[in-house]
């Protein structure tokens, strides 16, 4: 809340002028990145190159986890992470965020095995939730450690997904 009210310039109360709970605050935040999220998915996803998908990919999260602004971002997504623990409401705000990328990221892999360009025994869901939990992992990591930088992290993901397609 802190920060929120430090963000806004508006004091505690102010902000229920504009919104019913806390819950509702954070579900508001969690939308707002998950539709950047799926928005990042649906710019690489158009490209027709497999490699060109995941190198986009790849390139887009990196930048933000570059960007020092996001450090307070990933933070919050800690706690909402946290709070979805405890809290169905916002444990719903946070299943839907990773259900929908999840479903676009597991297209994108389906369309690149039924080209021959991955494994026909890759199932294009779990590979999804792979990529996510990639991106999860190692945002966690930053968000204990800002000494990490993720250009390697970067590169290791890209050489992952370069032998997986070779392999194909």
């Amino acid at each position: 809340m802190e920060d929120i009210t430090r963000a806004s310039g508006l004091s505690a109360g102010a902000l229920y002028n504009y919104f019913d709970s806390k819950e509702q605050m954070i579900e508001a935040i969690a939308t707002e990145r998950h539709a950047r999220e799926r928005e990042i998915i649906l710019e690489a996803g158009a490209k027709e190159d497999t490699a060109e998908i995941f190198r986009s990919l790849i390139d887009r999260f990196e930048q933000i986890l570059l960007d020092p602004r996001g450090r307070k971002g990933r933070r919050m997504a800690m706690l909402l992470w946290t709070e979805a623990l405890r809290n169905d409401r916002i444990l719903k705000t946070v299943r839907k965020g990773v259900d929908e990328p999840r479903g676009m990221l597991a297209a994108i892999v389906a369309r690149a095995r039924d080209n021959g360009e991955m494994p026909k025994d890759i199932d294009p869901d779990a590979m999804a939730r792979v990529m996510i939990a990639l991106f999860q992992g190692f945002a966690l990591q930053l968000a204990w450690d800002s000494r990490i930088d993720p250009k390697p992290f970067a590169k290791a993901v890209e050489r992952i997904f370069a032998a997986l397609l070779n392999r194909a």
